[in-house]
């Protein structure tokens, strides 16, 4: 895999190829014509924080985590997904070989203490997803430190026992101030370091910024504790100025004074609802949440000094100075994953409301003003390579999910990948159980999945919070995604901007014998692809089936009398991108 800069029209040809196969679903055919196969990101997360998803507890045995592991990945094969997000970096803790931060206490029980016997669980995920043709991609929480859900002493190579000066205490949890140099560079080594070790296929980070702002027990809003390192930055934008430089701080405030601060700044911060993620909020997550419901994060977080005055007009002010830290944050980390490996996708799931009103109508929390994610901002720029807001609501609502998707739809201006977070924790148990707010029939998520390849018609995907609520067949909706949108299997959709040359013409002969037709698959260059397509005719029907790369020989398997036509087969990419389609004689 390469990413083509010089050769342009080699590229732009390319890309429009890409992108013209990018759209969802297989095109009408007949007989003779060869189905296009359907493009579509399926994917759901694998929570390890407090143990949602995986290890089921902590504790297990190596040969336990390996087999409830592996049991994901297979249901995720049967379910027709093409990809697993797996959180690796909880609270600046590792479920893989860190070289710099401490084994999580979510595998073993003990933070610091590598599974017995040893093995890489990351490494051991990677291999399992390829060989069953799954993207695997990493979830890291750039900014938690300690969830209230940690129940042993923080390992000496944790970050709160070796570099506690850049760790705020806020609520029951522990955070990175995200003001502090030193904590945007750790995350960035972080990140670099497992993109060098790992075959990864993507990055991908949350909602989880600033924290989500709490009160305190007279219901007063509680300021982050960032006072120090704010003023340590403005005193070094002063030196700059003073010096005759114009660092990015000093370009930001310039842009705060004329920009959004001024155009919103009669908004009022409606905060309806944080949609925490069930199992987490039962951990104590919806404390965080909770103060959003009342109050705006001005009133949190008041402009005075240390003696109580008004403090002197600063050069930015510390929203925006805030938000610059996030938005610095994720620039880099994109720049980051690009420079090691530019085929290794960056995605970000931030709360699915950007602000209130936007678009008319819609109310809830504003991240904004309140995590300090101008996620519109980092859209807008093509900081990623896709986009999976949170919209955990319902179709019908104040947070209606068309509308939000239909908005940021129309800011994807770079027309990256736009995949929206969905709900399924909030899926009724039962038919039994009245349908409710937080208790939805399945029907609602199958209605998103539908609303969302309408709204998105270029490559359009949904990732499910979380696996193990889709795979518990709440209400049936694993039976009904089976039986229905996700009957047929389907490729990731494609990424033209990011270049991926073509992959070289399959060489294929297929043998038909007492079992079925089978297929000897091989490239003209020899290097395996990603993926293969393989579809087979027999009489007016055709079947398409996704194998993995990797394997040389395909049994196609035949009810009993019947034979197969004609059989056609492509290479894929790793990025998507599909080569020249081989009809194959079955001898």
């Amino acid at each position: 895999m390469m990413v083509v800069i010089d050769r342009r029209a080699t590229w732009l040809a390319g890309a429009l190829v890409a992108m013209a196969a990018a759209c969802i679903g297989a095109l009408p055919t007949s007989a003779q014509e060869v189905p296009t196969p359907q493009r579509e990101f399926r994917a759901a997360w694998i929570a390890t924080v407090a143990n949602i998803d995986w290890p089921s507890k902590k504790g297990l045995s190596t040969e336990q985590q390996k087999a409830e592991l592996i049991a994901l990945l297979d249901k995720s094969v049967a379910l027709n997904l093409n990809a697993v997000v797996l959180q690796i970096r909880p609270s600046a803790d590792a479920l893989y070989a860190s070289r710099i931060e401490p084994w999580s206490e979510y595998l073993t029980g003990t933070m610091g203490v590598p599974p017995k016997p040893f093995y890489d669980p990351l490494k051991f995920a990677v291999d399992e997803a390829h060989q069953r043709g799954l993207q695997l991609h990493v979830w890291l929480n750039p900014y938690r430190v300690r969830h209230n859900d940690a129940k042993t002493p923080p390992a000496p190579a944790h970050v709160s026992s070796s570099f506690p000066e850049i760790v705020r205490e806020y609520g029951n949890f522990l955070w990175f101030d995200p003001g502090e140099p030193e904590s945007l560079q750790r995350f960035i080594d972080v990140v670099t370091d497992v993109v060098q070790r790992y075959d990864i296929d993507g990055v991908h980070i949350d909602d989880y910024f600033y924290p989500y702002p709490i009160n305190d027990k007279d219901g007063k809003p509680v300021p982050f504790p960032d006072d120090e390192s704010y003023a340590r930055a403005m005193a070094a934008l002063e030196a700059a100025d003073e010096a005759g430089g114009h660092g990015e701080a000093a370009g930001h405030g310039e842009e705060a004074a004329h920009g959004e601060e001024a155009e919103h700044a009669e908004e009022p911060a409606h905060a309806e609802e944080a949609p925490a993620h069930e199992e987490e909020a039962a951990h104590g997550e919806d404390a965080e949440h909770a103060a959003a419901e009342e109050h705006g994060e001005e009133a949190a977080h008041g402009e005075e000094d240390a003696h109580g005055k008004p403090a002197a007009k600063p050069k930015m002010s510390k929203n925006d100075w805030r938000r610059q830290n996030c938005d610095r944050l994720v620039e880099e980390m994109y720049k980051a994953v690009k420079k090691e490996k530019p085929w290794v996708l960056v995605g970000i799931s931030p709360f699915g409301i950007w602000r209130p009103g936007h678009p008319e109508g819609i109310q809830g929390l504003d991240q904004y003003d309140t995590l300090y994610a101008d996620a519109k901002k980092w859209l807008n720029e093509g900081w990623v390579d896709y986009f999976t807001p949170q919209l955990y609501w319902q179709i019908e609502g104040p947070q209606s999910y068309p509308k939000l998707l239909a908005w940021w739809s129309q800011e994807n201006t770079k027309q990256r990948h736009l995949w929206p977070g969905n709900g399924a924790h909030s899926v009724r148990k039962s038919a039994d159980v009245p349908a409710a707010r937080n208790a939805w029939p399945a029907e609602e998520v199958i209605k998103q999945i539908e609303l969302t390849r309408e709204i998105v018609k270029n490559g359009p995907g949904n990732v499910f919070f979380s696996i193990k609520c889709i795979f518990d067949n709440r209400d049936g909706l694993t039976d009904k995604l089976k039986a229905g949108v996700y009957k047929e299997p389907a490729l990731v959709p494609a990424s033209p901007w990011l270049g991926e040359e073509t992959p070289a013409k399959p060489e294929v002969s297929a043998q038909q014998n007492s079992q079925g037709v089978a297929l000897n698959l091989k490239t003209a260059d020899g290097k395996p692809p990603w993926l293969w397509v393989v579809r087979s005719r027999s009489g007016d029907q055709w079947n398409t089936e996704i194998v993995p790369g990797r394997e040389q020989q395909k049994l196609l398997k035949l009810a009993g009398g019947a034979t197969l036509d004609e059989v056609a087969v492509s290479a894929v990419t790793r990025l998507g991108r599909e080569g020249e389609v081989v009809k194959v004689k079955v001898e």
